[in-house]
């Protein structure tokens, strides 16, 4: 179960209908704005969430690669892979650089030794087999504009 909260919209992440529900209800009696509900049945391992403040938590990057692993096609999960484990450019002003004229890359999100390892607390699952399967295709360190 996990609150996370984007621009005083809520995205709320629950195992089930029933804590979507009383979660839905919970925003809506404090005045919150529901961005939408995702109903997640498969294995959460642990340390799938970074607690922002008393009850809001995030979900890891990693548990964020999981879950699109199961939600989209192989290919677009792989993309999604890629960007977590890649470098983001922040600044086009040297056009002289060989790679899109970055400047400076931003550190990554997670890396594939970290997905792997988390991937690996749950080998059993079906849905962590399929990641780690999509996770050896991921290519880490790739350089992505913005």
């Amino acid at each position: 179960m996990s609150v996370i909260t984007e621009a005083s919209r809520v995205h709320i992440l629950a195992t089930n209908e029933d804590e979507a529900k009383l979660m839905e209800e919970s925003v809506i009696q404090q005045g919150g704005k529901l961005s939408h509900t995702t109903i997640w049945r498969g294995v959460v391992p642990p340390n799938s969430f970074t607690q922002i403040d008393e009850y809001t938590r995030m979900s890891t990057p990693e548990y964020f690669f999981l879950r699109k692993c199961t939600e989209f096609n192989d290919d677009i999960a792989r993309c999604i892979g890629n960007e977590l484990v890649g470098y983001y450019a922040t600044s086009y002003t040297r056009p002289d650089l060989p790679i899109y004229g970055i400047v400076q890359l931003d550190q990554q999100r997670t890396t594939k030794a970290k997905l792997r390892e988390y991937l690996m607390q749950c080998p059993d699952a079906p849905e962590c087999q399929h990641a780690l399967e999509i996770l050896e295709g991921v290519d880490e360190g790739m350089p992505f504009p913005i």
